[in-house]
């Protein structure tokens, strides 16, 4: 005759199924955290950027990187290549370089192979939903004035369109004058239509639109 069942446990019940592993591996943060651009609804925000400055970045490490945090764009010859966001430049762009260094992609002086050119924006406020919507925006701005083909743009993330639900107010979202696109003019926008959300380098977006800046 077999053993009575636990008394904790009632007899012909399932037994509880397997603990998950301790070393079971966490979801990566981009999963864990918000959807596929293209999904991610905007909150309101009202944001300026204060300042655009750029930088030329020759070794690492470096002290010509600014203190602060917001935006930063990454251009070679004038044209966009890469639109990032971080709270503090100094230690996302210690890593970065450090990266460079790492891999071999600089001398035994600790010079870079290939200067960077880094245009540096501080936003105000250095938040993560401001620096988030504000990259957000400027990349969507060069995708569609043509300053850059989306598959083109090194960014693998908010290259989307996405949809706003509060007013979206971003000052200074671009520096004057500073990229080209390929017809030589500057950023600005094209679509008479769509050019009430933007005066004098501000966006301005009411409540529930989709952010699509400028026309093709």
């Amino acid at each position: 005759m077999g053993a009575p069942p636990p008394e904790d446990v009632e007899p012909g019940a399932a037994e509880p199924s397997e603990a998950p592993a301790a070393d079971a591996q966490a979801a990566p943060p981009e999963q864990a955290g918000e959807p596929q651009e293209f999904e991610v609804p905007r909150e309101g925000v009202h944001a300026r950027i204060t300042s655009w400055r750029p930088r030329t970045l020759t070794t690492f490490p470096s002290d010509n990187v600014p203190r602060g945090g917001g935006l930063y764009v990454v251009v070679e010859k004038e044209r966009p290549l890469y639109v990032g966001e971080t709270d503090d430049f100094r230690v996302r762009w210690h890593a970065r370089l450090r990266d460079i260094h790492q891999v071999g992609l600089t001398r035994s002086d600790n010079k870079l192979r290939m200067p960077l050119t880094v245009w540096f924006g501080q936003l105000s406020p250095n938040t993560k939903m401001a620096r988030k919507t504000a990259e957000h925006a400027l990349i969507r701005a060069l995708i569609n004035a043509g300053f850059v083909l989306k598959d083109r743009l090194r960014n693998s993330k908010a290259i989307e369109e996405f949809r706003v639900i509060g007013n979206v107010c971003i000052k200074n979202l671009f520096p004057k004058g500073a990229w080209k696109g390929p017809s030589g003019k500057a950023l600005g926008p094209r679509d008479p239509d769509k050019a009430q959300y933007f005066k004098n380098r501000v966006l301005t977006l009411p409540m529930n639109a989709t952010y699509e800046l400028f026309g093709r």
